[in-house]
């Protein structure tokens, strides 16, 4: 991501259908997105990815190193014939191969709301498990080996 993105990432990041599936659902202001962008190209334990498909960019993911080999991943899209589709597993599948080969992360964590179902079937697919479960957040975690078998099975769609 660089700041020509910035833009297009804060109109995704205010939409109804973002923002209501974010830990903070109010709009974000100008100012606040270019703190954050500021902040982030600071940090060496931040990674920010423009999802782009048929040279559309159609969403945003993030990687954020936690310690203790550990990461918490966040993705959104915002293309609804993507989203709705195999291909939306694709950009998440190689944020998740990114931290597990090349950073050498051990465990990916996700937050999730609990009323966003169609995000916690989305990572569970890929091997996340659920770690504790409150009426106000689903903590999820996959571990490298977890991730190996499931994503071996999802590959193999695209191979077709």
């Amino acid at each position: 991501m660089s700041s020509a993105h910035l833009p297009q990432v804060l109109e995704w990041r205010n939409s109804d259908a973002v923002k209501q599936n974010m830990l903070n659902q109010n709009a974000i202001t100008l100012q606040e997105h270019l703190q954050w962008f500021d902040r982030a190209c600071q940090l060496d334990s931040e990674y920010h990815f423009i999802i782009a498909f048929n040279n559309q960019e159609i969403g945003a993911a993030n990687l954020k190193l936690l310690g203790n080999n550990c990461a918490e991943a966040g993705l959104y899209l915002c293309d609804e014939k993507v989203k709705g589709s195999a291909y939306a597993f694709l950009p998440s599948l190689m944020l998740l191969e990114f931290a597990f080969n090349t950073l050498g992360v051990e465990k990916i964590k996700a937050v999730v709301l609990p009323h966003n179902q169609a995000a916690i079937r989305f990572n569970q697919n890929q091997g996340y498990e659920i770690t504790k479960s409150t009426t106000e957040l689903i903590q999820m975690q996959v571990a490298a080996d977890n991730f190996e078998q499931r994503k071996r099975k999802l590959y193999r769609f695209f191979d077709r």
